[in-house]
């Protein structure tokens, strides 16, 4: 064999190793990037966790009712649902979600109507029209809740939507409460019912825990409120129909 066939063979000896290497790198880096694909969508889905409730609602209108828990974890955040009753019963029912958000959810200010979207239980069923807000106090801190009716299986009922507003990020509370069917439901019934919650055991984010058991230690108080909102009366100038005061209107929140 010539030099030059020598050559010839080992240059294309290595460059086919080299392309050997290429395919497993290239095959290794596409199963990095499918593995990485599926576990994103896998997190996006909801994780039940076989875990006993964490809160209760000891209220005198919840007593006699059957409760059911539901534990998930989606996207870092735990979501821990408690029904007494049902929707779709002729009798009272209520649902409440206790939501540990991740840290990057941890925020202070939620919108309400994305928060009542999100509780998808209720929102194939449901047609909301709201007739006006209502502040609940709580010796947790404040509520905000509104009326909506709830057509399910036939059946209308009259029931609260409502969203907690407390002094953290590491918690907070949603849910709605319906009275029997054709009952109106009392927004400061709501409150003394919110009022009734309390922690069972400890909850994975100390921070959430604490805030809940110190403010268990508070006597009980309860009310609600319309939500009102200040409006600018004065005269308007004639030439140009505006406001002489370029001041926005405030809403009390």
């Amino acid at each position: 064999m010539t030099p030059s066939s020598t050559s010839l063979a080992s240059a294309t000896q290595t460059a086919g190793t080299l392309i050997r290497y290429a395919f497993y790198l290239f095959g290794a880096g596409l199963f990095a990037v499918l593995g990485y694909a599926v576990l994103s969508v896998w997190n996006l889905l909801p994780q039940t966790l076989s875990q006993p409730a964490s809160f209760s609602i000891n209220a005198p209108a919840l007593s006699r009712l059957s409760a059911t828990t539901r534990v998930v974890k989606v996207l870092g955040a735990r979501a821990e649902m408690r029904q007494w009753g049902q929707l779709y019963d002729r009798d009272v029912d209520m649902t409440a979600v206790m939501v540990l958000p991740s840290g990057q959810s941890q925020v202070m200010n939620r919108d309400f109507m994305y928060e009542m979207r999100d509780l998808r239980f209720f929102s194939s069923s449901v047609a909301l029209a709201t007739r006006g807000f209502y502040d609940l106090e709580t010796r947790f801190g404040p509520v905000r809740a509104t009326e909506f009716t709830v057509n399910s299986d036939g059946r209308t009922k009259l029931c609260l939507a409502w969203l907690t507003r407390f002094e953290t990020a590491a918690v907070y509370f949603k849910g709605w409460y319906c009275e029997a069917s054709g009952a109106r439901p009392n927004f400061h019934g709501l409150a003394c019912i919110l009022d009734r919650l309390s922690l069972e055991r400890d909850l994975p984010d100390d921070e959430a825990s604490l805030f809940l058991r110190e403010r268990m230690k508070r006597s009980s108080r309860c009310s609600a409120e319309p939500v009102s909102q200040t409006v600018d009366t004065r005269s308007r100038s004639p030439a140009s129909g505006r406001p002489y005061s370029t001041k926005l209107p405030v809403v009390r929140r």
